[in-house]
């Protein structure tokens, strides 16, 4: 048997005309109980399972249909599986994106 619970917000705001911002933060909580073949495993977090997750950036609109990103992403420690005890470190990224709009 498993406990999930978990919380999400959600948000864009159009700063000025050309010019958005976003911000996504999750936390989850999760445990495993009663599994009797992996007594090892009880009151353990499940695999896949961040605690803290967050997004974040700006997108800019430029002239001719041509659009700048950046934006920032991470999340905590994670189980990789139930199978065994190796966990991911927690870490960010920084991504960048110039394009252009069809």
């Amino acid at each position: 048997m498993e406990k999930n619970y978990g919380f999400e917000f959600n948000s864009n705001f159009l700063l000025r005309e050309r010019m958005l911002i976003y911000l996504n933060l999750g936390i989850l909580k999760t445990q495993i109980n009663n599994w009797e073949s992996r007594e090892d495993l009880e009151n353990r977090s499940q695999a896949h399972a961040p605690e803290r997750t967050f997004s974040a950036g700006v997108n800019f609109d430029m002239s001719n249909n041509k659009y700048f990103r950046i934006e920032s992403n991470g999340k905590s420690d994670f189980y990789y599986s139930e199978s065994h005890n190796n966990k991911s470190k927690s870490y960010q990224l920084v991504n960048l994106a110039f394009g252009k709009k069809k």
